[in-house]
């Protein structure tokens, strides 16, 4: 029996159902996934917005990421809504991690920012500074074809430098929209 329309008070939907045809238009699969990481901890200027090394990938199903200037980059055609994702792990050489933020850059211009110094993130070396902390911080946002990415960090230390580790991740994926 060939079904027209599916009307739920007809159909017991906890019934385990065999398709023998083709089921289309149901779910997809998001494209130009992409995932990459800091390979090695990273000394960077204190108190000063840094674009965050991300030079090992784990995976870039369309080649998208750039690993020698750290940026993603829309490819060709494939224009649309984009969720990106960051970590940065923040620490500095002697306990004294003040603050930090995260950005995100479109085209080298800033587009979000996420401040981070809370009490459930960071471990407090006891003189109210922190020994270190992680910041993550997503977005989604529409992209055309040549856009550009790039995950930057702002960390601020009373004394020693800040460092980022090699724990920072930068992802990526196009939404089916």
């Amino acid at each position: 029996m060939a079904f027209s329309k599916i009307i739920a008070e007809s159909m017991d939907l906890t019934d385990t159902f065999a398709f023998t045809g083709t089921v289309t238009g149901a779910g997809g699969s998001n494209k130009n996934l992409f995932l990459a990481y800091n390979n090695s901890g990273d000394t960077i200027s204190n108190a000063s917005w840094t674009k965050v090394t991300i030079d090992t990938e784990v995976y870039d199903t369309a080649s998208a990421f750039d690993t020698s200037n750290y940026r993603f980059t829309v490819p060709s055609g494939e224009g649309g809504y984009y969720k990106l994702y960051g970590m940065v792990n923040g620490r500095n050489t002697s306990n004294r991690l003040r603050d930090m933020r995260t950005a995100f850059y479109k085209n080298g211009s800033h587009i979000s920012t996420k401040y981070g110094e809370s009490a459930w993130n960071h471990a407090d070396s006891g003189d109210g500074n922190f020994r270190g902390f992680s910041l993550t911080h997503s977005i989604i946002v529409n992209l055309s074809a040549g856009d550009y990415i790039e995950l930057y960090t702002y960390i601020t230390v009373s004394t020693g430098s800040p460092i980022v580790d090699e724990i920072t991740i930068f992802g990526g994926y196009k939404l089916n929209t």
